[in-house]
Order: C-alpha cells, then sequence, then structure tokens
C-alpha cells in the first residue's frame, strides 16, 4: 500500500484472507486495494463475496455501500460516454436524458442504485441526487461537495 501498487496490495490481503482463522478485515482490504487500482471487476466480486460470508451486519452494510458506488462510478462514466457520443453527432451538448434517448443512444432516464434518476449537468457531467446516501463514491458527486465525515451506510436487511 505504502508503495501505491494497489494490484499487489489488493493480492497479498485476498491471500491472508484465505488464511484459516484470519480477521475479517483482510478480504475488506483487498476489496478497497482493488477499488483503488481500478480493478473495478475485481473489486465488485470481492465486496461481493465479503457481504455474502459475513454475519456483521456493519460490515454488510459497508459492502453494500462499495457495491453501490463501484455501480455508480460505472453508470457516470457510461453515461458520460453517451453525452460525448452525442455531442459528436449532434455538435452541442443533450440538455436531458431525453435527447440522448431521441437519439437512440439509451433507453429511458438512468437511475442510481437507490432509484434516484441521475442529473444531466449544462457541461455534460452526470452526477447523482444525493451523494451523501451514496459513500465512497469517486465519480457524479457535485463540483465542491464534501463528504460526511461519518459515511452514511444504507441498513442491511
Amino acid at each position: 500500500m505504502e508503495l501505491q501498487d494497489y494490484d499487489k496490495a489488493a493480492k497479498a490481503f485476498a491471500d491472508g484472507a484465505k488464511l484459516p482463522n484470519t480477521h475479517q478485515v483482510m478480504p475488506i482490504m483487498a476489496a478497497k486495494m482493488a477499488e483503488h487500482a481500478g480493478n473495478i471487476e475485481t473489486a465488485r466480486l470481492m465486496w461481493l463475496t465479503t457481504y455474502q460470508t459475513t454475519r456483521d451486519p456493519n460490515v454488510k452494510s459497508n459492502a453494500v455501500a462499495h457495491l453501490n458506488a463501484l455501480q455508480v462510478d460505472e453508470d457516470v462514466t457510461t453515461l458520460e460516454r453517451l453525452v460525448a457520443r452525442y455531442q459528436e453527432k449532434t455538435g452541442h451538448l443533450p440538455q436531458t436524458f431525453s435527447d440522448l434517448v431521441a437519439a437512440n443512444l439509451m433507453r429511458g432516464n438512468p437511475t442510481d442504485p437507490l432509484g434516484h434518476t441521475y442529473k444531466l449537468m449544462p457541461d455534460g457531467r452526470v452526477e447523482v441526487r444525493v451523494p451523501d446516501d451514496l459513500p465512497f463514491l469517486e465519480k457524479g458527486t457535485p463540483i465542491g461537495y464534501i463528504p460526511p465525515r461519518v459515511p452514511k451506510l444504507p441498513p442491511v436487511n
């Protein structure tokens, strides 16, 4: 981690998580390092495994929050690519997601994992509507957004 080689750190934590009587933080750290390394699918698999294997409701809630953040990061990347394609096609930015639908670039209004529609900003950026409800986001937060010191974690059923 100190070398910022997050791929190797993720592997080390994942290997440590396989040892008998390992601390429950090991798979969590493996997932976090995979996220930092940009390995979205690996991070998703690790967070899902953490969610499925823990009995601790706090760990489950943390895993859900990270899974939601990964989904938002992917959604925002995809939506902003579609906005760029629309601009290439038409010479201007779309004003609403309906413009993208009309251009056959997507279907319906996109929603975040909590069911809120994303916001399309005038400059083509895509933002979540309630960033405090989606801790750990890398993308989709309003400019200048400062997350709460204590993240709001989702309840786990």
